[in-house]
């Protein structure tokens, strides 16, 4: 797994330093990572699934479910890609892998650190900040 503090480090910045939940100003010492899909309710704990937030807002939401986690989570993930903070391994290439992601449609399964996404005809299997595999379907 990533190293915890680049992982907070890149999220701080997505976030661009702000509470995800009440927009707080933060510094990375008061900021906390939260799991937009809690780990009760099967959430990954991956870049893609976690957001950055102020203690007091990480203590409230606790353990609620919010509405369309996998919405979310498709979204943090094409944001990765556009960020360079997923990378590619070979033989797919940045640019092929770039587009594939950005059209990401759904998502058809994730848990134990994988997540597998459809886009058009194309499955995408990520690990970590990783696509790994992306293989046509039809």
């Amino acid at each position: 797994m990533l190293r915890d503090k680049t992982v907070k480090r890149y999220i701080f910045l997505r976030e661009q330093g702000r509470c995800y939940y009440c927009g707080k100003r933060l510094n990375m010492k008061n900021a906390t990572l939260d799991h937009y899909l809690p780990r009760s309710a099967g959430g990954p704990g991956q870049f893609y699934n976690l957001v950055l937030c102020c203690k007091p807002c990480n203590f409230y939401k606790q353990a609620e479910y919010p509405a369309n986690p996998e919405e979310q989570m498709m979204e943090l993930f094409r944001r990765g890609v556009e960020d360079g903070f997923v990378e590619f391994e070979r033989p797919i290439g940045r640019e092929q892998g770039r587009q594939l992601c950005a059209g990401i449609e759904r998502i058809i399964t994730y848990g134990k650190g994988r997540i597998v996404f459809q886009s058009g005809d194309y499955r995408i299997v990520a690990e970590e900040n990783r696509v790994i595999s992306i293989k046509r379907t039809r």
